[in-house]
């Protein structure tokens, strides 16, 4: 049971803590390349619709690559990137906290 607990915990923080950023609204496509390195999480639209995401191997002026794909930077029309969210993963934190505590206590009778 405890360790069942203690997993569930893990698995929530670690998906609580990164969401993922729109970098494409109101930049230019010649600036996305300067917000993205190797080794950041993208999703991309390119202009026909397709969606992408992969991990970035290798990305410069005129193209990003990753996990076989290289798209061109003037095809694409949204990019977002994954980054770490404190503010969300403090809340997360807070929440389960209060919620273990109230179970707890109840099960020991100390609440209701």
């Amino acid at each position: 049971m405890k360790s069942t607990i203690i997993t569930t915990l893990i698995i929530l923080l670690l998906s609580g803590c990164t969401s993922m950023q729109p970098l494409s609204e109101g930049m230019p496509k010649s600036q996305f390349g300067n917000d993205l390195k190797v080794g950041d999480y993208i999703s991309i639209v390119t202009n026909d619709g397709e969606t992408f995401e992969f991990e970035i191997s290798l990305v410069d002026s005129e193209e990003v690559h990753g996990e076989g794909v290289a798209i061109k930077i003037s095809d694409i029309t949204e990019i977002k990137k994954r980054e770490f969210s404190l503010s969300k993963s403090s809340g997360l934190v807070a929440t389960i906290w209060v919620g273990l505590s109230i179970i707890v206590l109840g099960y020991l009778g100390v609440v209701f």
